[in-house]
């Protein structure tokens, strides 16, 4: 009987086998199909496959029990090496392809004088002299110092506690309301009521004019704006960041940041009040300053969490929109001179949001590599910024240990070329604007370029809606500063004759040259404008409201 060959499987063993074969299988097929994007998805469902498929062709030969006899340990020593050997290939396939690509990129990049590296976007050391940060007082008021930082909480969003207007929505500054809001709250000194400090103003005894009293109440800032306008002839600001902490550098920003945005908001408001009062000098002073502030963000070379500075538009963007809003209240009330609006045409001309794009999204992309950089080393055991944040549940360090235990490096390394070529395609602002509402296909050949699934459903929506946006606030704001510095020439022209010009081409070259693009609309393309029936003018850009407002006229 020993010599016997065992019988083969009866129907009910194959029909059993089949079942469990083919039902793991269409599930195994249906998450392949479901995300056919990504490479990886499509090796480990073949890998299952093969592996399922050949269990089953053992079991239709041989029956359920064989898997389990001592006849089968070589065929399951065979598959265990197999896929030992697979694991291992696959490990050091991946890690030899990423090195060796960005080695590539790497070589491209030093062959035109470019750095991959984080720390490259450091700005030079600067003399104290020359430094805004480190002008008198100007440390505290940006929260670098142990003192008190430089605090208005401007909350738009609580239009119960701070009085709003936009002049995007034609609404002036409602000084007014701004003269109730800072009675309410009129008392020498800071109360504390239920531990909660309450923010309070200086008031006269009598109500004055609105625009009287909203001055006298900002007076409590005085000394601080001061010390800002002091500093406001520094050419740059260098703020004592440390650049090896890569990603997570952001969070020391978030204070000088919170304490810019204050000091625009309280000169935009005292720009209007000042423009109220006749005071036309000290109104374009607030607003030259609250530009200057403006600028000194630049240093910041990538883009901040907009929750970090707790304003809906991003930091730079969102302080520009305020800086407009007397500019155009002075315009539409003609208390700018002459004077006056020619020096604001030259602050709005020197802005050119378009270059800024590009230094930000490459700041963001080197700050995205840097992650990897982190992950790696986080993964590998080495000291890094992220090793610093450490689990401390049990599912946060369990999935930890999977990651160190699992993670291929070897897709770090492809990751960060992958970011860097995205960096690439999208680098001009009216490509990367397609960002924001991108077609399926577009972003399902982005994805298959990609090795690294966890990548391609992070950091590729990551990178998408930072790029699209900020190009778009780039675009739509640059765009705004144009009509702005159009609009101050045109006012120049009416002062003078008394009437607008029947064309922007008939300001140049006295009072502008050249007429300003409309970026959206594309080369040659510039800004409209026609001349009213009441003696006033439009002046809009076509390419931008067909964007914000796609298939109407």
């Amino acid at each position: 009987m020993n010599g016997i060959p065992p019988s083969p499987p009866g129907f009910g063993q194959r029909a059993t086998a089949s079942v469990l074969f083919a039902v793991p299988s269409a599930l195994i097929l249906w998450w392949m199909i479901g995300h056919r994007d990504f490479q990886m998805v499509w090796l480990l469902g073949g890998v299952f496959l093969g592996l399922a498929f050949f269990f089953f062709a053992a079991v239709w030969r041989h029956g359920f029990r064989w898997l389990f006899s001592r006849r089968a340990l070589r065929f399951h020593a065979a598959w265990a090496a197999s896929l030992l050997t697979f694991v291992v290939l696959f490990y050091t396939e991946e890690s030899w392809r990423g090195k060796r690509a960005l080695a590539a990129l790497q070589r491209e990049a030093s062959a035109v004088g470019e750095s991959l590296e984080f720390k490259s976007l450091a700005p030079p050391a600067v003399p104290d002299d020359q430094n805004f940060a480190k002008a008198p007082g100007v440390a505290a008021l940006l929260g670098l110092t142990n003192q008190a930082n430089f605090s208005f909480p401007f909350d738009h969003g609580q239009a119960s506690q701070w009085p709003s207007a936009s002049w995007l929505r034609q609404q002036s500054t409602d000084l007014a309301k701004w003269q109730k809001f800072f009675r309410a709250r009129g008392e020498n000194s800071v109360a504390a009521k239920g531990g909660v400090t309450t923010l309070t103003f200086p008031i006269t005894p009598e109500p004055q004019t609105p625009a009287a009293d909203v001055l006298f109440a900002l007076g409590k800032f005085a000394t601080n704006l001061a010390a800002l306008g002091a500093a406001r002839q520094r050419p740059v600001m260098r703020l004592p960041l440390d650049y090896g902490k890569g990603f997570f550098l952001e969070e020391d920003l978030t204070r000088p940041l919170q304490s810019l945005w204050s000091a625009v908001h309280l000169l935009s408001l005292r720009a209007s009040a000042e423009l109220a009062q006749g005071q036309g000098e000290a109104a374009l002073q607030d607003v030259a300053l609250a530009l200057r502030l403006t600028t000194v963000v630049k240093e910041s070379a990538f883009v901040v969490n907009r929750s970090a500075v707790g304003y809906e538009q991003w930091h730079r963007w969102g302080m520009m929109q305020v800086c407009l809003q007397p500019i155009w209240e002075g315009l539409t009330s003609h208390r700018w001179d002459d004077q006056q609006l020619a020096a604001l045409q030259k602050e709005l001309a020197a802005l050119d949001l378009l270059a800024d794009y590009r230094l930000a999204v490459r700041g963001e992309t080197l700050k995205m590599m840097c992650l990897f950089d982190q992950i790696q080393a986080f993964c590998e055991g080495q000291p890094s910024e992220l090793s610093k944040q450490q689990p401390t549940d049990f599912n946060d360090r369990f999935w930890t240990w999977v990651a160190r235990t699992f993670y291929p490096v070897g897709w770090l390394y492809q990751d960060k070329v992958w970011v860097y070529r995205f960096y690439q395609r999208h680098a001009d602002p009216l490509d990367a604007a397609a960002l924001r509402n991108p077609a399926g296909d577009e972003l399902a050949a982005e994805r298959r370029t990609m090795t690294d699934p966890i990548a391609a459903v992070i950091v590729q929506r990551r990178l998408r809606e930072i790029f699209g946006e900020i190009s778009t606030g780039a675009l739509m704001l640059q765009t705004f500063l144009q009509q702005a510095g159009t609009a101050c020439a045109l006012e120049r022209f009416h002062a003078a004759q008394g009437q607008y010009p029947a064309t922007l081409e008939a300001l140049g070259p006295k009072y502008l040259q050249p007429v300003a693009d409309d970026i959206f609309a594309g080369p040659g393309e510039k800004l409209k404008y026609v001349r009213t029936p009441v003696g006033g003018f439009k002046l809009y850009a076509i390419g931008l409201t067909d964007w914000l407002q796609p298939g109407q006229n």
